[in-house]
């Protein structure tokens, strides 16, 4: 198997840079939805949450995949079942405004990611951890085996690092 192409894209925002990632996914948006906001569901591509899951509440997400599988809070900022959803959380780790939109698309959905207020900086980390994250989550839809985080990074780190502004312009 060859080792997966990177699609995000670094956009310049008003509020700075965005990550910008779309995935075709192989379920209708009703379905695809619950892909996205299930912790059953998200489980298997992302990691479990718990909480009241209501816009303006917080909720906990267990990052599964990740070492030590870090607990981080998110706020649930807007919820539109079944198309859009936006969390925003503020750790350690930094600043993450997420955003999903979902969309029908021929026999399945298109799903658009956002990440906002990227640091064009460490994009060359954020940007292949998404791909990784992204693709599992197709592979969980198809029932497919898990991606291989070691074809996401360091192999796709030059291409996100490459879009950034050079630091000197700033």
């Amino acid at each position: 198997m060859s080792s997966p192409k990177p699609t995000g894209q670094l956009l310049s925002s008003d509020q700075g840079f965005d990550l910008r990632l779309v995935r075709e996914l192989p379920a209708p948006v009703e379905r695809a939805w619950e892909w996205l906001t299930d912790p059953e569901l998200t489980e298997h591509w992302y990691g479990p949450w718990s909480g009241w899951a209501a816009e303006g509440h917080p909720i906990d997400v267990t990052l599964a995949f990740e070492e030590g599988a870090p607990t981080v809070q998110m706020v649930i900022r807007a919820c539109r079942e079944p198309e859009h959803l936006r969390l925003v959380s503020e750790d350690e780790y930094g600043n993450w405004d997420l955003e999903l939109s979902l969309r029908q698309h021929e026999e399945g959905s298109e799903l658009t990611f956002v990440m906002h207020q990227v640091d064009p900086q460490g994009v060359g980390e954020i940007g292949p951890g998404w791909e990784y994250y992204l693709d599992q989550l197709v592979a969980a839809i198809n029932g497919d085996p898990r991606p291989s985080w070691e074809d996401y990074y360091p192999a796709q780190q030059a291409y996100f690092q490459d879009q950034a502004p050079d630091s000197a312009e700033h």
